[in-house]
């Protein structure tokens, strides 16, 4: 019942922040031209999320503690400000 309520909800969601982050992108282009690549790979890739394959199954103990572990990697290893090398 709920995914059936929240599917279209979260496909139009993903149109809207495809679009927003790609025009967001394009002013950073003048900044680094890498930008405007993201930008155009995003429109390329984007405005369309693909099927679920078993949209109704619910993630199992073992692969919510891999998502966990994954968070915490991505946590403990996220660096706010860069190293510089001279």
């Amino acid at each position: 019942m709920a995914a059936t309520f929240f599917i279209p909800i979260a496909r139009e969601s993903h149109r809207r922040v495809t679009f927003f982050v790609a025009l967001a992108l394009v002013p950073l282009a003048f900044f680094w031209w890498g930008w405007l690549l993201w930008t155009v790979l995003l429109l390329a890739l984007g405005f369309r999320h693909p099927q679920l394959l078993d949209d109704r199954r619910t993630l199992d103990n073992k692969r919510r503690v891999w998502a966990a572990v994954g968070l915490a990697i991505f946590v403990l290893s996220f660096m706010p400000v860069p190293l510089i090398i001279q």
